[in-house]
């Protein structure tokens, strides 16, 4: 919504609606002579964006550059602390598969030797073994041509015809010999080939576990070599991350004084306020115009929380500051009431920007009023009379600000307390 936004309606169907609190800040009741309270006017005040007066006295010492220039160097910061941080992590685990792979190579090295050995083994033994089957197939052949030529009772006939003891000893041994040999070589040609067919099936299956052990070492080689390229990658991003680091926190650091005189200044700043929106809560109660709230919030803004209420520690440098709201983003641009009561202050403030101030009466004996900071433009003026959930205004970025949102504060007795105490956001 622009600077033309009406304020007398509530947001269209497409702005979502702000989501109402049931909180109770148990506000006191105002005297019998309050008036009902008045609506707010049908024809919207023109929105205006007053301008700073020249005799601001914060004005003349504030440097919104260099407080521009802190926040850019803190992102920064914190851009870079993040990406080093990744690419530790990527280094860390980078180093880890490197390990793993190397060893893998290894083992895939010391496998395809151990295959390479056993498939020379299997080859081995296999032709040995042909070898032998074709000596015992010429040993049995020599055997039968000797047997079908004498028969069994020659060969016995020439033991028995020696002419001696020693002779027929030698004979008989020889005799043995033969039939033993005969059996044995008749045996190794009927295993010998079941064997050497174990053994071709042992060849080839060898031969597939070299070549697979050769495929893995390549392609491990492979990812080693991505991976140290990736590491050298990495080191270099690291080497450049903590050289912008170390940048970011000298800026930061620089811009430390700047940024806790600002805070200062915004310090001083609220205490002014605090006295001019007492003194204007008690200047409308006097007149009998005070309205009271209903007791119970809606959100402000229908932008996600950035920043909460509270003590804020910087996550490098340390040192801390206090943030005496709640920050929204802009989210559909609108500003609106978090419940019913008089606008008492539309003005420019050299820290807080566009503010918009609505009192809603007291709250424990105390005058209770919202803050509504940085706005780009108004859509009330001062004695408006708001309901809950109204529009009042447009975000934006004005002030001491570095992008469009909305500061909102809860203040009590013209001083900010925790938001959190009546608005569930």
């Amino acid at each position: 919504v622009g600077a033309s936004a009406s304020p007398g309606r509530p947001p269209t169907t497409s702005t979502p609606t702000p989501t109402e609190t049931t909180t109770d800040p148990t506000p006191t009741t105002t005297p019998a002579s309050t008036p009902p309270p008045t609506t707010a006017p049908s024809t919207p005040p023109s929105t205006s964006t007053p301008s700073p007066t020249a005799t601001d006295p914060v004005e003349e010492f504030i440097d919104h550059e260099a407080a521009e220039a802190f926040a850019k160097a803190t992102e920064r910061l914190r851009v870079a602390t993040e990406a080093l941080r990744e690419t530790q992590e990527l280094l860390v685990g980078a180093d880890e598969r490197l390990s793993a792979a190397s060893s893998a190579v290894d083992r895939a090295k010391a496998a395809a030797l151990l295959v390479s050995d056993r498939r020379a083994e299997a080859a081995d033994e296999l032709q040995a073994e042909r070898r032998l089957l074709i000596r015992v197939e010429d040993s049995i052949a020599g055997i039968a041509k000797q047997t079908y030529q004498d028969g069994v009772i020659g060969a016995f006939g020439s033991v028995m015809s020696a002419r001696s003891p020693a002779e027929f000893a030698n004979r008989a041994a020889d005799l043995e010999t033969v039939t033993k040999t005969s059996g044995h070589a008749i045996a190794l040609v009927t295993a010998l080939p079941d064997r050497i067919a174990t053994l071709e099936d042992r060849l080839a299956d060898v031969t597939a576990e070299r070549q697979t052990a050769r495929t893995k070492m390549v392609s491990l080689n492979e990812a080693h070599t991505e991976l140290a390229d990736r590491i050298s990658s990495a080191a270099t991003e690291e080497a450049r991350l903590k050289t912008a680091v170390d940048e970011a926190v000298e800026a930061a650091r620089r811009a430390i004084p700047v940024d806790q005189a600002l805070a200062a200044q915004r310090g001083q700043e609220s205490s002014r306020l605090a006295s001019e929106i007492v003194a204007a809560s008690r200047a409308l109660a006097a007149a009998g115009d005070t309205v009271e709230g209903t007791g119970s919030f809606v959100r402000p803004a229908t932008g996600a929380v950035t920043s909460d209420y509270g003590m804020r520690v910087h996550p490098i440098l340390g040192y801390a500051k206090m943030h005496t709201g709640v920050d929204f983003d802009g989210a559909d641009d609108v500003v609106y009431a978090a419940d019913r009561g008089t606008v008492i202050m539309t003005v420019f403030n050299a820290a807080y920007g566009n503010v918009t101030v609505v009192d809603h009466g007291t709250s424990g004996g105390r005058y209770f009023a919202t803050f509504y900071a940085h706005q780009s433009g108004f859509f009330v003026e001062p004695g408006d009379v708001v309901e809950k959930g109204q529009p009042i205004g447009a975000v934006g970025s004005t002030g001491m600000s570095t992008g469009p949102h909305l500061h909102f504060e809860v203040r009590l007795e013209g001083v900010p307390v925790d938001p959190g105490a009546f608005l569930n956001y």
